[in-house]
């Protein structure tokens, strides 16, 4: 298991959370800059948790090895380092069904498959 450890240098306080082999999927989203790519093409209205984000958060969800439904995804952040993972300034209570849950839908107004073949060609270009 592998923890990332954070001191509160005001309180002299520690704090660590489990990462494990999420570290690793989420900095190859990051790498092809899939969350950018995604979040180019789709219209995103007054959201915290932006599409693309909503997209890699349900990924290393899924790749948590849980089958969890997805109003339960804020409790499987709950113990993980949400703002290394996914993006700063967001916190596991973001990642809620209702934020998720309205990232699929637009998605799903988009195209999937058209969104899918967008991002796959624009990964493998460069």
């Amino acid at each position: 298991m592998t923890y990332v450890v954070r001191t509160n240098d005001r309180n002299n306080q520690h704090e660590s959370k489990l990462i494990q082999h999420l570290g690793i999927i989420s900095g190859i989203f990051n790498e092809c800059r899939l969350s950018d790519l995604i979040d180019r093409h789709i219209e995103q209205k007054r959201r915290k948790v932006m599409v693309g984000q909503a997209v890699q958060a349900i990924i290393l969800n899924a790749l948590g090895f849980t089958g969890r439904a997805l109003y339960l995804t804020p409790r499987f952040y709950a113990n993980r380092p949400v703002d290394l993972l996914i993006g700063k300034g967001l916190g596991a209570q973001d990642l809620h069904d209702s934020s998720l849950g309205t990232a699929l839908d637009t998605i799903y107004e988009f195209g999937i498959t058209e969104l899918f073949f967008r991002a796959a060609q624009k990964i493998c270009n460069g």
